[in-house]
């Protein structure tokens, strides 16, 4: 389980493929680095990944199919910027929300407003995601737990490639802080991220859903 406090940005220093296999190697602060145990489990922009091996401050990782498939992740190239954090420890204070690091969607980024020290960003979602979201809700961009602004109907914005016509939306303000400690204040429109929703809203819906089905 993880929170969503990003302990460190790291950047992507080596992409290798083996066959269908995908490794993949992340400099970051070699202090985050030692707390994540090789076979120990680590959230990289909001993925959860087990890590293969540490070296002097770098982590490498292997990329399933299913991985690449459902999140951003098959899009990383050496240079990129990643959110890193490592699983959360027992007794360690919950300052966001509870993670599981399992991608419910890729959201993009379809609009990028500023106020005073605030940054604004609308998400593009696959509408079967906007059931989970409500304003003032819980959600994950990128692995950055946030509080959702406001919970949008189908976007009145021209597509970009890859979108398909009926997505919902919803859209987060960023603080000047998350804006400087994690990739969130690098994002522009077009850029795709990875969002997770509440997962006590799923379970809401499955205990509904099985009850009605009695």
């Amino acid at each position: 389980m993880f929170t969503g406090i990003i302990q460190a940005l790291g950047t992507v220093e080596r992409v290798q493929a083996r066959g269908k296999a995908r490794f993949i190697t992340i400099k970051t602060n070699p202090k985050i680095a030692r707390r994540a145990p090789e076979g120990g489990s680590v959230s990289v922009d909001g993925v959860c990944l087990t890590s293969l091996r540490r070296a002097r401050g770098t982590l490498t990782f292997e990329l399933l199919d299913s991985t690449l498939k459902r999140t951003t992740l098959g899009a990383w190239k050496v240079g990129d910027r990643v959110n890193v954090e490592p699983a959360m420890l027992a007794g360690q204070p919950i300052g966001g929300h509870f993670i599981s690091g399992h991608v419910d969607g890729v959201g993009v980024v379809r609009k990028v407003s500023t106020r005073w020290h605030t940054r604004y960003v609308v998400i593009g979602v696959p509408r079967a995601l906007t059931r989970y979201l409500v304003p003032q809700g819980s959600v994950v961009v990128n692995g950055v737990a946030l509080t959702i602004v406001e919970v949008g109907p189908p976007l009145n914005l021209p597509l970009v490639k890859g979108e398909k016509e009926g997505v919902g939306s919803f859209s987060v303000a960023l603080t000047s802080y998350t804006q400087k400690h994690t990739n969130l204040g690098e994002v522009r429109v077009g850029d795709k991220v990875n969002v997770e929703v509440d997962i006590l809203a799923k379970y809401v819906e499955r205990i509904i859903s099985s009850l009605r089905e009695r």
